[in-house]
Parts: C-alpha cells; sequence; structure tokens
C-alpha cells in the first residue's frame, strides 16, 4: 500500500466521520453545515490533542499499575519472611538460649523496608492530630451550646 492510498483512505474515514458530524449537528441543532466548513479543522485539532492527552495518561497509569505491582510482589516477599521469622521462633524451644529468640526478633527487625518505621510513626502521629482537633472541636460546640442553654 503506497502513501497515496493510505491518504485516500484516511480522507474517506474523515469524510466518512465529517458527514456523520454534519448529521448529528443537524439533527440537535436544525444548522447545516458543509464539510468544507472550517469548523472541521476544529474537531481534528481537538481529537488530536485528545489523543495525545490520552495516550500520556495511560503511559502514567501504566507506569502507576506497575509500581503497585512491584510493591505487591514485594509485600508478599516480605510477608512470607515475616511467616517464616514467625516460624522459627515458634520452633524454638526451652532448650535454645534466650539470646537465639532475640536473633530471630532482631533479623525481623532489620528486615523491615527502608522507612517503615517512621512511616508507622507519621501515620500514628496524623492520627492523633486528628483525635486532639476532633475533641477541641467537641469541647468548643459543647462550650458553645452550654452557653446558649444557660442564656
Amino acid at each position: 500500500m503506497n502513501s497515496s492510498t493510505t491518504f485516500n483512505g484516511e480522507r474517506e474515514r474523515l469524510m466518512m466521520d465529517q458527514n456523520k458530524l454534519r448529521t448529528l449537528v443537524f439533527e440537535k441543532t436544525g444548522i447545516r453545515i458543509d464539510t468544507m466548513d472550517p469548523v472541521f479543522a476544529l474537531v481534528a485539532l481537538n481529537e488530536a490533542v485528545l489523543d495525545d492527552s490520552v495516550a500520556q495518561q495511560a503511559a502514567v497509569i501504566n507506569a502507576a499499575a506497575d509500581r503497585l505491582s512491584e510493591q505487591a510482589d514485594r509485600l508478599e516477599a516480605a510477608s512470607q519472611r515475616y511467616a517464616d521469622l514467625l516460624q522459627q521462633l515458634e520452633n524454638t524451644t526451652g532448650s535454645e538460649t534466650h539470646e537465639r529468640r532475640h536473633a530471630i526478633v532482631g533479623e525481623a527487625g532489620e528486615n523491615q523496608l527502608p522507612g517503615a518505621e517512621q512511616q508507622y510513626w507519621r501515620r500514628h502521629a496524623g492520627s492523633a492530630a486528628i483525635a486532639l482537633a476532633t475533641a477541641l472541636l467537641t469541647v468548643l460546640i459543647l462550650w458553645i451550646t452550654g452557653l446558649r442553654s444557660a442564656v
């Protein structure tokens, strides 16, 4: 297929789309437009911009999906490691030393994901801040309603 045939095929597709658009415009507005109307240049421009935008968003979504999949795999591996460490801890008997149990627990702590402890404290600090703000708001509301009921 040569470039002339490709161009003609694309032109026929566009002409069909333009005829369909002309019909839709006429059905909705009663206005007749010609296929050579400059409005179709805007339609083509809009389609090109939309295609480009959709392609960019699809790339962002695919990258996020890949990161999520990678993190899920890491989480699954960490969960399995944690289960193995718990099994080792459970299998230690009274005859084994106290140090062996501490070594297993220490190994579990060393295998945390980077930043896990900071995220843990940040999450709890955020929850504490929300709880404190809620408590202050409740006290303020009770104080205001108490003043109104006293008057």
